[in-house]
């Protein structure tokens, strides 16, 4: 859920929920384009990845970090990674 201008480009961050309303992820948006530090957290509210965007180009590596039972597809229960 986010705003949108009158184009219906995405603009600030969007955030998303899981069906027992915890935060799943928030995403900044330029016109549309991810830009700045989109993350998406466990189930516990902690950061599940982390990555800095520019105008809809990744620009720094993206952590991945589970240190409990995750609902994140991307990773694996102790997994840490870097992209």
């Amino acid at each position: 859920m986010g705003d949108s201008d009158e184009l219906g480009c995405r603009q600030g961050v969007w955030k998303a929920w899981r069906e027992d309303r915890s935060l799943r992820g928030e995403t900044p948006y330029v016109d549309h384009d991810i830009h700045g530090i989109n993350r998406r957290f466990h189930p516990d509210g902690s950061i599940a990845s982390e990555g800095r965007w520019e105008r809809g180009i990744l620009r720094d590596s993206t952590f991945f970090r589970s240190d409990k039972p995750t609902d994140e597809h991307t990773l694996r229960q102790g997994g840490d990674e870097t992209v």
